[in-house]
Parts: structure tokens; sequence; C-alpha cells
């Protein structure tokens, strides 16, 4: 029986009561798309995506990048420019 929403992406195991005297346990497979979905019946980890983990990593070195100090912006030289003037 399902006792609350399945908000978690992967496999589940649910209880059915077909009957008072019959039970039946179904395999319910939650995720984004259907790639995704084979992905999971077949076993894959799709926690932790190549690609995924790819981006992650760009994302932090473009947020290491804006928000270190001493690093070089472009929008800088010109209101240098500007005060010369």
């Amino acid at each position: 029986m399902l006792d609350a929403p399945i908000k978690t992406i992967g496999k589940h195991k649910i209880a059915i009561a077909v009957h008072p005297e019959v039970e039946v346990s179904v395999s319910v497979t939650v995720a984004r798309s259907a790639d995704e979905a084979e992905r999971i019946n077949r076993g894959e980890d799709i926690s932790s995506r190549q690609e995924d983990q790819d981006a992650a990593a760009e994302a932090l070195a473009a947020a290491g990048e804006f928000f270190d100090p001493e690093a070089h912006h472009d929008d800088a030289e010109p209101a240098a420019a500007a005060d010369e003037k």
C-alpha cells in the first residue's frame, strides 16, 4: 500500500491490494524521461552522470572567476579610461 507520494527518482516496489485476501507487489520506475527510465531499469546510477559532473565543474570554475577579486575583468578597463579624460 502506498502511504505517501513517491518523490524520488528511481525504482520503487509498491504493494497493491487487489482483494482483501490478495496482495500484489508492483515495481514502478520514476524518471524524468523515457531514456532515463531505461537507464534506471538497466541498473545504471543516474545520480552521477559524467555530463552532470562536467557541467558542475564548469559552473564552479566560472563562479570562482566571477568572485575572484584579483581576476582581470574586461569591464574595469573602460571605467579607468573614462576617469583619465
